[in-house]
């Protein structure tokens, strides 16, 4: 195995590959049962691949936990091996961001930009792919960022995201060919492959609206940090007539629905009422001039179609100071 490994990865990098044997600092039997660890070392880069057992009956639920646990307690990111693994099981690791090599030699290791060889319907999913909020947050901040290159550490504390949040959503945005990711010394780094309005257009179909669910609120309800949003932002922002009913936005976690009392627009008079809009990820982390950003407040209009909101947020992008 240590051979074929070494040979494997060798068709992909320049560098001398290390293939050694591996303990687990931690040995539960079922991290440990019918298997075989291996470290991989590439120059500084170092991952750990676990050989499964044939006859493993773990979902990709458990694979995951089983990462996360071996990533906390030995520090490594985890590459499973497979010996069988059908096309349908290769798609459901993919989507669930899990490493894995297979013994047809599929390969998928985003965190090292190694993403099946061969031909593969992977390269589909990857491409069609939405980021996850994580990931978006991470995206909105490399946007922004006058910095060339920005450490992986500081993203998690400025953005509040765990060690493994960080390392999954830079993944998907280094599968997504947005951006490129090195190590120095025992750091990683981040480079955008594009700046500004480009970045945002080559990763237009990977956004998600940020929006989770919308609810119509008396407006004594709204909370305090609640910030201006959707069209009413845009009707600030530029020349569009601001909706009659006003358009709020918070993260979801910052609020306890059960406090508010939600009407239903068939039902309600619309006068003292306003439309909370419950976010999947902090909008006052990326204010401009104390508003949401611009690339946010694009993808909260994302399913709003009307030629008139399309032209004012394009030329909001356009017009603005990346």
């Amino acid at each position: 195995m240590k051979e074929y490994l070494s040979s494997l990865f060798s068709k992909f990098f320049d560098t001398q590959v290390l293939v050694q044997d591996y303990e687990l600092s931690v040995r539960p039997n079922y991290l440990v049962a019918g298997r075989n660890f291996y470290i991989i070392q590439l120059n500084e880069l170092k991952f750990l691949v676990v050989q499964t057992a044939d006859s493993e009956s773990y979902n990709v639920t458990q694979y995951d936990r089983q990462r996360e646990k071996i990533h906390e307690t030995d520090g490594l990111e985890v590459v499973y091996y497979f010996k069988n693994v059908t096309a349908v099981q290769q798609e459901s690791l993919i989507n669930n961001h899990i490493p894995f090599i297979s013994s047809n030699g599929n390969i998928f290791i985003p965190f090292i930009g190694l993403l099946f060889k061969g031909t593969s319907s992977a390269e589909k999913i990857l491409s069609s792919e939405k980021m996850m909020p994580a990931t978006q947050k991470i995206f909105l901040e490399l946007i922004y960022s006058k910095e060339e290159d920005v450490k992986c550490v500081d993203l998690g504390i400025k953005l509040r995201l765990s060690k493994m949040s960080v390392t999954r959503a830079c993944e998907q945005l280094k599968s997504m060919g947005l951006i490129e990711m090195e190590i120095r010394g025992r750091t990683g780094y981040l480079r955008t492959k594009y700046k500004g309005l480009e970045l945002y257009e080559k990763a237009k179909g990977n956004l998600i609206n940020p929006v989770q669910e919308t609810l119509l609120i008396p407006e004594e309800e709204l909370p305090l940090n609640a910030l201006i949003a959707g069209e009413t932002l845009l009707g600030k922002l530029t020349m569009l007539n601001p909706p009659a009913v006003k358009e709020y936005a918070i993260y979801k976690g910052d609020i306890n629905k059960s406090e508010l009392h939600p009407q239903e627009v068939r039902w309600s008079k619309m006068d003292g009422l306003v439309y909370l809009q419950l976010w999947k990820y902090e909008p006052e982390l990326f204010l401009k001039k104390d508003d949401v950003d611009p690339v946010s407040l694009a993808c909260s209009l994302s399913d709003v179609y009307d030629e008139r909101v399309e032209g004012e947020v394009e030329d909001l992008l356009g017009s603005f100071e990346w």
